[in-house]
């Protein structure tokens, strides 16, 4: 029987078979990198987190401030004599983390329609810019208040019909299907490269051309991006149009470094450990050969026109791109250093075996020490390659999900949970000192103070009232109206209330509205809608702060609701996911400003009316509050909610009638009285504390408690040496 073991293999075999495998795969796991990232980035976090990330950009961010420039003085023409100005305030508002917020938070909202054809807001349309930018201004009043009411960018370059956007535009409508085309191009890329393998007549040449596909694919996701931008850049309308597309198509492909470093560093490995069984590698006689084949001129003249013409596009290229072909030249450089080092290492590492051994017979050709030899080049293709690709972060500047550096003012608190964080919190934060009309204040400054203060969650009371001169009456058409100011107020103080309305208010004299009052709009009221803006401004220019808003709600939902919407703050609320279960784990402060929800409003009526104000004692248990003298011992036990909330609220204040005494706080905020209060509360009720809500925040150390409660780590409460 004749022997097959030097047979030759089948003349369809390699090398063009194996070739034909090898570059499929390479051309498969590409377009799998390309489908995968891009069905990632076409996701609204995603998207809206590398949008904001180009404002980092000097092209996208110098692009954005003349087009917002243009944008004010097209509605008031009489700036023009402002526009550098104007310019140096909105390059400064583009570059500022506030801008990145809302940006971030706007592209979120509206990523599946950014590429529409219905609007023409290509780049950038934000409700917000007028607030930053006169905020940029304020060194310069007259001119901040001669700025429009609202300023809107459009897409005033063209931007709309450029290739690019329409081919965006088509794969956000693709964008559900992409991941799983980018799985099965992987796939079929693996699935090729193991078929070229085993063409390939011997494990090691099998090694070197699956490593050298592997290399290519790295190289040219490597160059998609710089060649990508030139392209782009030379399409574009107009030169700053084509610059800021190229810094969008630059920031939207970060991504894909991941794919590079993985698929590159696996084929460096793979080609080294196979390279390193065939013969002894000297790198002085390969350099020799490669600039002799450069320098020598080829026989045929089909070859010498093609080096020449490669030659020339060599040069070409690096007249206009010097920086990248400089960058590509570091880069192959290093690819060869690897390879050249790890092959050494192998060489050193595996022994050597017959080089006709194929990739099914090599266990059996070589027995044990062959097969731990496969073994440690697959290990070690495998750690290599995903510690740098877990390493190496997308190159992205601006604040995305993985990158919010700071939430609430500390960085350890990003990645907790709502019920993990402890809030500062002021009862009734409308009841302010600074309002001379304000009869019974219980906070010394006013809700906007508050907030710059460090202030986080806000206990604040809605009432319908009417206009009455220089005063506001109570709606008092609803006869619960006055058992609920006795109940919240104390007889006393509604009796009080009751000669004032009586004694100093006339009859009403306009609409009825939304007001903050604390009981009786005649002791004191605020409109609600100016608060609400005032909240929404401070929310705009402080992209990385989470607020929460405990209303005690007398009016109904849907108008409180409404006037949320028209305040525009309601484009920063959170709206609980669809089916989920109140008992669900809350989303942690990164998530939260990442989705650019970061007000949390709870309505202590408990109606669900409006599904994003949500029921504040289904989610929230607390102390009791009826407390009269400093010299009590406050209460720890359950109240409204019971025990089933997971958000935990301490009432930490004294009620006194008629009017709260800043003496009291005096007693109760102190660093230890707080501390032994927390303490207490935590240890009966097995919770941590999340909203610490007191009278006249400035008197005492409440913001340095919080500070140190929010310093623990999670699980641990505080220690009886508090």
């Amino acid at each position: 029987m004749r022997s097959t073991r030097n047979r030759p293999p089948p003349s369809w075999r390699p090398p063009v078979a194996a070739a034909l495998c090898l570059v499929l795969g390479a051309l498969a796991l590409f377009m799998g990198a390309l489908l995968t990232d891009g069905g990632r980035l076409l996701r609204p976090d995603t998207f809206a987190d590398r949008a904001a990330a180009s404002l980092s950009d000097d092209r996208v961010a110098a692009y954005v401030a003349d087009r917002l420039t243009g944008a004010v003085l097209d509605q008031n023409r009489d700036l023009t004599a402002y526009r550098p100005l104007i310019l140096t305030a909105a390059r400064g508002v583009v570059t500022s983390d506030a801008f990145r917020g809302v940006a971030r938070g706007t592209m979120r909202r509206a990523h599946s329609a950014l590429f529409s054809g219905v609007g023409q807001s290509v780049v950038f349309s934000a409700d917000d810019l007028d607030t930053l930018l006169r905020s940029a201004l304020a060194s310069t009043p007259e001119l901040a208040r001669a700025l429009p009411d609202a300023v809107e960018m459009q897409d005033t370059a063209g931007l709309a019909d450029h290739p690019a956007v329409r081919i965006a535009r088509l794969a956000i409508q693709l964008h559900d299907a992409l991941p799983r085309a980018g799985l099965l191009a992987l796939l079929l890329g693996v699935v090729c490269l193991v078929a070229g393998g085993w063409l390939l007549h011997g494990l090691r040449t099998a090694l070197v051309g699956a490593g050298s596909a592997l290399i290519v694919t790295g190289l040219a996701l490597w160059l998609l991006v710089p060649l990508g931008a030139g392209a782009i850049t030379r399409l574009a309308p107009d030169p700053a149009a084509g610059n800021a597309l190229a810094g969008l198509w630059s920031v939207a492909l970060a991504g894909l470094r991941r794919w590079e470093v993985a698929f590159g560093a696996t084929g460096v490995v793979l080609a080294a450990a196979g390279s390193s069984l065939l013969e002894r590698l000297d790198v002085v006689d390969v350099g020799r050969r490669a600039l002799r084949l450069t320098l020598t001129t080829p026989r045929r003249r089909s070859v010498r026109v093609a080096r020449a013409l490669g030659i020339t596009a060599a040069g070409v290229i690096a007249a206009a791109a010097p920086g990248s072909v400089l960058n590509l030249l570091m880069v192959l450089t290093g690819i060869g250093l690897g390879f050249v080092g790890l092959r050494e290492l192998f060489a050193v590492v595996l022994h050597a075996a017959p080089a006709d051994v194929r990739v099914g017979r090599a266990v059996a050709a070589n027995g044990e020490g062959w097969a731990v030899g496969v073994v440690l080049v697959s290990a070690l293709t495998v750690l290599f390659a995903s510690a740098i690709a877990l390493t190496a972060r997308p190159v992205i500047a601006a604040r995305g999900p993985t990158s919010i550096a700071v939430c609430n003012g500390a960085a350890t608190l990003c990645d907790r949970r709502l019920d993990e964080v402890v809030l500062a919190a002021t009862h009734n934060s409308m009841a302010s000192a600074e309002r001379p009309d304000w009869l019974f204040p219980q906070q010394e400054h006013g809700i906007v103070t508050q907030l710059r203060d460090g202030i986080r969650a806000l206990l604040i009371d809605v009432h319908y009232g009417t206009p009455a001169g220089d005063r506001v009456r109570t709606d008092l058409d609803d006869p619960n109206t006055v058992a609920q100011a006795e109940r919240v107020l104390g007889p006393d103080s509604t009796a009080a209330a009751m000669r004032v309305r009586d004694r100093l208010v006339g009859s009403a004299e306009g609409r009825r509205g939304l007001y903050l009052c604390h009981g009786f709009c005649e002791l004191g009221a605020s409109p609600l809608d100016p608060t609400l803006r005032e909240i929404r401004e401070f929310m705009v220019r402080n992209p990385e702060e989470v607020l929460l808003i405990v209303v005690e709600d007398y009016v109904a939902p849907n108008e409180l609701a409404h006037a949320i919407e028209v305040s525009g703050l309601v484009d920063f609320v959170y709206h609980e996911p669809d089916g989920v279960d109140r008992g669900a784990p809350w989303p942690t402060l990164r998530e939260l400003i990442a989705r650019d929800e970061r007000v949390v409003v709870l309505l202590e009526s408990g109606r669900d009316d409006v599904s994003w104000l949500l029921p504040a004692f289904e989610v929230m248990q607390e102390t009791p509050y009826a407390f009269t003298t400093t010299s009590d011992t406050l209460s720890c036990e359950p109240n409204r909610g019971g025990t089933t909330g997971s958000l935990f609220q301490v009432n930490h204040w004294i009620t006194t009638t008629p009017a709260a005494l800043p003496s009291n706080a005096t007693v109760l905020n102190t660093r230890a009285r707080l501390h032994e209060r927390v303490r207490r509360c935590e240890r009966e009720r097995g919770l941590r504390v999340n909203i610490l809500a007191v009278d006249f925040y400035r008197t005492g150390d409440v913001l340095g408690v919080v500070e140190e409660l929010n310093s623990r780590e999670l699980g641990e409460l505080i220690g009886p040496g508090a």
